[in-house]
């Protein structure tokens, strides 16, 4: 009879040798696996311009092209590049505007710009900024003045959205309005008329009231109204002077009401 002894410890061999054949195994096939190159994976990369404007709050950008852009901060500036973000140059509109959220340009020139002036909520009046000169000096713009946000399909197409829905069209933009109370009721007699005219409205309720006057490319000519009004019938009278006191030259205006959260505008027709 077999050593029991000699059996089992032939087992153990034999057991011995197969599990070390399984390890080299496994440390060949690990090793094939260590050796192998991972290969990359492309993705989008995201990197910091490092001249690029640091600011508690950048709003809105806008790019022309690769290299042509505009960015609006919280604070009122506009930066402009023309090298694909090597190197920015600043225009403070602090003045104007305390706060910027949105810029668009529509060609290297023209452009606009939307934000607010005052503290919010209690003081902050909404600002609509129009450049010509590609940012070098802006203008405050009177319609849609309590818009935040610009579509554009082109120079003579847009749209812009607030208390109510804008389109650009022409130069002139028209408010489109939605469904709302009662109109305020807003005329201007005589139209067309020659020295002076007078703008008369209706107020249903007390309401904070900005009566303005605008050439057609929508730069305020003269600020007639801005304050509190109660209820009831107002009227107010244009010279056809601008806000300096320089007579203003034959042609068409604009005149725009904001009252409350209703807003209207009408054309007048200046003659000789």
């Amino acid at each position: 009879m077999p050593d029991r002894r000699e059996t089992d410890s032939g087992s153990h061999r034999r057991c011995g040798a197969i599990a070390g054949a399984v390890v080299s195994a496994c440390a060949l096939l690990g090793l094939a696996f260590a050796v192998r190159p991972v290969p990359a994976v492309a993705g989008p990369e995201w990197q910091a311009l490092d001249a690029a404007p640091v600011s508690s709050r950048i709003d809105d950008l806008h790019f022309l092209d690769p290299l042509t852009g505009w960015i609006a901060n919280g604070d009122g500036a506009i930066y402009n590049t023309t090298d694909g973000g090597a190197t920015w140059t600043t225009k403070d509109l602090s003045a104007q505007a305390t706060t910027l959220v949105d810029v668009y340009f529509w060609n290297d020139l023209e452009g606009l710009a939307v934000g607010g002036f005052g503290t919010y909520p209690a003081s902050c009046r909404a600002v609509v900024l129009r450049t010509t000169d590609g940012g070098a000096t802006w203008t405050q713009s009177a319609w849609g003045e309590r818009v935040n946000r610009f579509q554009f399909f082109g120079p003579d197409l847009g749209y812009a959205s607030g208390v109510t829905v804008y389109k650009y069209t022409e130069k002139v933009a028209v408010g489109v309005v939605p469904i709302l109370p009662a109109k305020t009721g807003i005329a201007a007699l005589p139209n067309p008329f020659g020295p002076r005219t007078t703008i008369s409205y209706t107020l249903a309720a007390r309401a904070r009231v900005a009566l303005l006057v605008a050439d057609p490319s929508g730069r305020i000519v003269r600020r007639l109204a801005s304050a509190n009004y109660d209820a009831g019938a107002h009227q107010v009278e244009w010279d056809g002077r601008d806000d300096e006191g320089r007579e203003m030259p034959t042609g068409i205006y604009l005149y725009v009401l904001h009252a409350g959260d209703r807003h209207e505008m009408g054309k007048l027709v200046r003659v000789r």
